[in-house]
């Protein structure tokens, strides 16, 4: 258990990036950005290797570079903790990793089922504005691609015809993660304008409560008692605090001052 805890509090510390003190966006776009590296790195590291094994040497050090150049950017990331930097490297590796898949096909032409995670990683991590720019971007060069193999220019893989329909579904699902990510954004800007107005009534209940304290230790808390009749105080305001106000104190042994005032209304208006 002891070595679970650890492992556990080592995990934390590297999604978080050393960040402790940050908005909670802040932490969502650090944790996304770790999360992916380390996803990516492994992937990188991987295939490279397994290319390498099966003999494909300059499909494998390519990847095995990237795998190393990804461990390097998450090193560097913990330094500077600039985002913008590293979500648009991250972005722009893996436009050059799926162009290279299409040029390639990857292992036995499986290369091409990769294009579809990039509309999720672009739109979590540049949001919906810059998501679709870097989609954009891709689908450009995807289309570049396919007609280099269609006047063939290079040797590529994939054929014109499986590029075209590749580009189509991918738009398909870029619409469909789109919507999602708007109705994701709404749902979270929701949820936070909710929770701020739950502390703002919470702080405004508190200070009501500190000013109904404190209107009610300025009635009097003492009775004065007279040969034939004493005083006795009670307060009770309708909503907490008002524009009612009493005293009275002793002038001498016969005779008592009373104040009285009553501002017209109820509640915070009348009580100011």
């Amino acid at each position: 258990m002891v070595y679970l805890r650890k492992i556990k509090k080592l995990w934390n510390n590297y999604l978080l990036g050393g960040l402790t003190h940050q908005s909670h966006e802040q932490i969502r776009i650090v944790e996304a950005i770790n999360s992916f590296s380390i996803v990516g790195v492994t992937s990188f590291l991987a295939f490279g290797s397994l290319h390498l094994y099966l003999g494909n040497l300059v499909q494998g050090f390519i990847l095995l570079g990237l795998g190393l150049y990804g461990i390097l950017n998450v090193v560097l990331f913990r330094v500077h903790k600039n985002h913008v930097v590293v979500k648009s490297q991250i972005l722009l590796i893996m436009i050059f990793v799926l162009d290279f898949l299409l040029f390639t096909g990857g292992l036995r032409g499986t290369g091409i089922f990769w294009v579809y995670t990039y509309p999720f990683l672009a739109f979590y991590l540049g949001g919906k504005k810059w998501g679709f720019c870097w989609i954009c971007g891709f689908i450009i060069t995807s289309v570049v691609t396919g007609l280099l193999s269609e006047f063939e220019v290079f040797d590529i893989y994939y054929s014109f015809y499986q590029i075209r329909q590749m580009i189509f579904s991918f738009f398909a699902v870029v619409l469909l993660v789109f919507y999602y990510e708007r109705i994701r954004t709404t749902i979270t800007n929701a949820l936070l304008k909710q929770q701020k107005e739950i502390v703002r009534k919470e702080m405004l209940e508190e200070q009501f409560e500190s000013a109904e304290d404190l209107q009610y230790y300025l009635i009097p808390q003492h009775n004065l008692f007279y040969e034939n009749f004493e005083t006795v105080s009670f307060y009770k305001q309708a909503l907490g605090v008002g524009g009612d106000y009493f005293d009275y104190f002793k002038m001498d042994a016969n005779n008592l001052v009373v104040f009285l005032s009553d501002v017209s209304g109820k509640g915070i208006a009348s009580a100011i």
